[in-house]
C-alpha cells in the first residue's frame, strides 16, 4: 500500500474513533432499549460494538505492518476465549449463545480499538491525540450532565430500589444500570476532563463545559458511593499530579489536594450516618478483625468473607468451584463467568489458567512499558500521554480485582486507545534512536574511509614535500655553454 492511501486510512480512524467517543457516553445510557430479532435481543450497544468490531477490523487489514505490541498476544487471548468456549459448549448444556457473543465482541472491540489507536497515532501527529482526548472529555461529559439532571429529577435511586432495605436510598444510579457502573464512568470522565485541561489548550466555551463536566464528575463518584472509586480516584490524583508532576507545579497540586481532603472530611461528618450505613458491613467486619488480632485470636474466615459487601464470600465460593473441575477444564476453561466479582476469578473460570496466566501477563506488559516510556521521555511533548496510559493500565489492573472492565466497554477503550497512542510513541522514539545511530556509524565510516584514503596518499606527499623518507634533493648542474 502507497503512502498516500495509508494515510487516507489513518485519517478514517481518526474521525471514526472522534465520532465514537463523542457518541458512545450517551448510546450507553440506552442500555435498556432493545428489541428482538431473529431470537436476540438487539439495542444499540450491540448494534454499536458490532460496526466497531467489523469497521476498525477492514481498517486494520488494509493497513500493513501495524506490528503494535503485544498485539498478537491479545489475538492468542481472543483465540483463547474461542476454544474455551468450544469446551463449555461441547460439555454443558446451559449456555446461552447471546451471552457467548456479548463477550466476544466486548473482548474483540478493546483489541481492534487498540490496533487502531496504534496504526493512527504512527502517523506522528500532535493534533491527532489531542482531538481525540478533547471528544473524550465532551463525550463523556455530556453523559455526566445528563445523569446529573436525571438525578436532580429523581431518576436513579439504587440498583435496589424499592426494596426494603435502608441501602436503597444511599446510592444512586442515574441512567446506568447500577451505582457502580455510575461512580466509574464519572471516574474517567474526571480523569479525562482534568487531562484535557491540563494538558490542552480550549477556548472559553470548551473550557467552561470541561470545568462544569468536571464538577458533576465529582459529584456524581459521590452519589456513586463506591469504595473502589474513591481508592482509585486517590492513586490517579496523587500518581498523575504528585509522583509524575513536574516539580514547580507540585506544590500547587499539594494544596488543591489538602483542600480536597479538608472539603471531604468536612462532607463525611456532615453525611456520617449515610456514609456508616453503606459501609456497615466493611465496618463491621473491620472492628471484628482489629478485635481477633488485639486478643490474639485467629482472623475470622467469616469477617474476611464480610468484606467489600461479601465479595470475600463470593470469591471462595466461586475459586472453590472452579478448582473441582478436570484438568482440560481447569487448563482451558468452559467459558462459565462467577458470581466473583472479579475479573481474574472469571478469566480463570472462563479461559482456564492458560488464559488468566496469558492475560496477566498482556497487562503487566503494557505497566511495565508505559513506566519506561514516562521514566525515559525526559517530560518532553508525549511525557503527560506516557504518564496518563501508565496511570490507567495500573487502574485497570486494580479494578479488575474486586470488579470486571473487561466488561465495561466505554471505560475499557479509552484505556486502550490511550495505550495505542503510547505504545506507537515508543515505537517511533526507538525507531529514531536507531535512524541516529544508523547516521552516526555512516558519518563514522565516512571519516575513516577519508582517513584511509588520506593515508595511502601520504608516502607520495611527504616525498613531494620532502617527508623523512624523501630522496635528498640533487643539486642543480652548473650553467655552462657549450
Amino acid at each position: 500500500m502507497n503512502a498516500a492511501l495509508q494515510f487516507a486510512k489513518q485519517k478514517n480512524i481518526k474521525s471514526f474513533l472522534v465520532l465514537l467517543f463523542l457518541t458512545k457516553p450517551t448510546i450507553d445510557l440506552f442500555w435498556n432499549y432493545t428489541v428482538e430479532f431473529a431470537g436476540f435481543n438487539v439495542g444499540p450497544l450491540h448494534i454499536t460494538g458490532i460496526f466497531v468490531f467489523f469497521y476498525l477490523s477492514y481498517l486494520l487489514i488494509v493497513i500493513p505492518n501495524n506490528n503494535a505490541p503485544c498485539f498478537k498476544l491479545l489475538i492468542i487471548f481472543v483465540a483463547l476465549n474461542f476454544i474455551s468456549a468450544v469446551f463449555g459448549f461441547t460439555m454443558h448444556d446451559e449456555f446461552e449463545i447471546q451471552g457467548i457473543l456479548n463477550l466476544f465482541f466486548r473482548v474483540m472491540d478493546s483489541v481492534v480499538i487498540y490496533g487502531a489507536a496504534f496504526a493512527l497515532a504512527l502517523r506522528n501527529e500532535e493534533k491527532d491525540w489531542t482531538q481525540i482526548v478533547t471528544s473524550i472529555a465532551i463525550g463523556v461529559g455530556i453523559a455526566l450532565i445528563l445523569n446529573h439532571i436525571a438525578i436532580a429529577a429523581g431518576y436513579g435511586g439504587g440498583m435496589k430500589v424499592g426494596a426494603a432495605s435502608m441501602h436503597s436510598s444511599l446510592r444512586e444510579r442515574g441512567l446506568y444500570y447500577d451505582p457502580g457502573a455510575l461512580a466509574i464512568v464519572a471516574l474517567y470522565g474526571f480523569i479525562f476532563i482534568s487531562y484535557t485541561i491540563k494538558s490542552i489548550k480550549l477556548g472559553l466555551f470548551k473550557l467552561s463545559f470541561c470545568v462544569i463536566s468536571l464538577l458533576s464528575s465529582v459529584y456524581l463518584m459521590v452519589s456513586g458511593l463506591s469504595r473502589s472509586v474513591f481508592i482509585l480516584l486517590a492513586f490517579y490524583i496523587v500518581s498523575f499530579f504528585v509522583v509524575f508532576g513536574k516539580t514547580k507545579e507540585k506544590a500547587f497540586y499539594i494544596l488543591a489536594i489538602a483542600a480536597v481532603i479538608v472539603v471531604a472530611a468536612t462532607y463525611s461528618l456532615v453525611n456520617y450516618e449515610r456514609l456508616t450505613a453503606r459501609f456497615d458491613g466493611d465496618i463491621g467486619a473491620v472492628e471484628n478483625i482489629t478485635e481477633d488480632v488485639s486478643t490474639g485470636k485467629g482472623v475470622s474466615t467469616k469477617d474476611l468473607a464480610a468484606l467489600g459487601s461479601n465479595r470475600g464470600r463470593n470469591w471462595i465460593i466461586s475459586l472453590e468451584w472452579i478448582f473441582q473441575r478436570g484438568p482440560i477444564e481447569l487448563m482451558f476453561g468452559n467459558f462459565k463467568s462467577t458470581p466473583a466479582h472479579s475479573d481474574y476469578i472469571d478469566i480463570l473460570s472462563r479461559n482456564g489458567i492458560l488464559g488468566l496466566t496469558l492475560y496477566i501477563f498482556i497487562l503487566f506488559s503494557f505497566l511495565t512499558t508505559t513506566f519506561k516510556a514516562l521514566s525515559t521521555s525526559n517530560k518532553d511533548d508525549y511525557y503527560y500521554l506516557h504518564v496518563l496510559s501508565f496511570v490507567l493500565i495500573a487502574i485497570y489492573i486494580l479494578y479488575s480485582i474486586p470488579f470486571r472492565p473487561l466488561n465495561y466497554t466505554t471505560t475499557a477503550w479509552y484505556m486502550w486507545t490511550a495505550l495505542g497512542f503510547s505504545m506507537a510513541q515508543v515505537r517511533l522514539a526507538r525507531r529514531k534512536r536507531r535512524l541516529k545511530v544508523r547516521q552516526s556509524m555512516t558519518q563514522f565510516n565516512d571519516v575513516s574511509s577519508n582517513t584511509i584514503q588520506s593515508g595511502s596518499t601520504e608516502p607520495n606527499s611527504a616525498r613531494k614535500n620532502g617527508g623523512p623518507h624523501a630522496k635528498p634533493p640533487t643539486s642543480p648542474r652548473p650553467f655552462s655553454p657549450r
